[in-house]
C-alpha cells in the first residue's frame, strides 16, 4: 500500500478518532494518548482500499468502519502491553498506556476504546440499519473469544510452553481483525 495513501487515510481516520474522544478526565486522556499515537493504520487502509469496490459505501461511511477497526485495534495493543499479558513498556517509540499512566488506567482505557469502537458503528448516520448490525457483529466475532482474545490466551500459553502452534496464534490474534478489515465493507 503506497506511503501517500495510507497518510491520507491516517489523517482522517485520527481526525475521526480525535472528534469522539474528548480530553476531559484521566480515561480520555488515556484513551487518546493511545488511539492518535503514530501507528501505520494498515487495517485502516485495507477498509479504504476494500471499499472502494462497494460503490454503495459513502467515504464517511468507511471513514466510520476504518475508525472502528483502528479503536478495536487500539485497544488490543494496550491490553496486549499491560503486565498480566506481555508487559511491554513501550508501544510505538513511546511508553505504554499502563506505564504512561497507570494499569487500572490502561485497562479501563482500552475498555472505553472497545466500546467506542461499537458505538461508532452503530451511531453512523451515512450506514444503513442492516450493514451496522452486521459490521458489529464481524467485529465482535473477530475479536471475541473465538478471535482475538482466544489469540491472545494461546499467547499466554505458549509462553508456559503449553501451546507452541504460532501459526493458530496468528490467525487468531492478528489475521481475524485483518480479515474483517478486507470483509466489513462488503455488507
Amino acid at each position: 500500500m503506497p506511503l501517500e495513501y495510507l497518510s491520507e487515510v491516517k489523517e482522517l481516520v485520527r481526525t475521526k478518532i480525535s472528534l469522539a474522544i474528548e480530553n476531559k478526565n484521566l480515561i480520555e486522556e488515556s484513551m487518546r494518548y493511545s488511539a492518535l499515537s503514530n501507528s501505520k493504520m494498515i487495517r485502516a487502509g485495507l477498509i479504504f482500499a476494500s471499499s472502494e469496490l462497494n460503490t454503495h459505501l459513502t467515504k464517511n461511511s468507511t471513514i466510520t468502519l476504518a475508525s472502528s477497526v483502528e479503536l478495536m485495534h487500539t485497544y488490543s495493543l494496550i491490553h496486549d502491553d499491560l503486565p498480566a499479558m506481555d508487559n511491554d513498556g513501550m508501544r510505538r517509540g513511546q511508553p505504554s498506556n499502563h506505564v504512561k499512566f497507570n494499569e487500572a488506567s490502561a485497562i479501563l482505557a482500552g475498555d472505553a476504546l472497545q466500546a467506542l469502537a461499537f458505538e461508532t458503528i452503530a451511531s453512523s448516520k451515512g450506514i444503513t440499519d442492516a450493514h451496522k448490525v452486521e459490521a458489529v457483529k464481524m467485529l465482535a466475532v473477530a475479536c471475541g473469544h473465538q478471535g482475538m482474545v482466544l489469540g491472545q490466551q494461546y499467547d499466554l500459553d505458549a509462553e508456559k510452553n503449553e501451546s507452541l502452534d504460532i501459526e493458530l496464534i496468528h490467525s487468531l490474534k492478528t489475521a481475524k481483525l485483518i480479515e474483517v478489515a478486507l470483509t466489513m465493507p462488503y455488507l
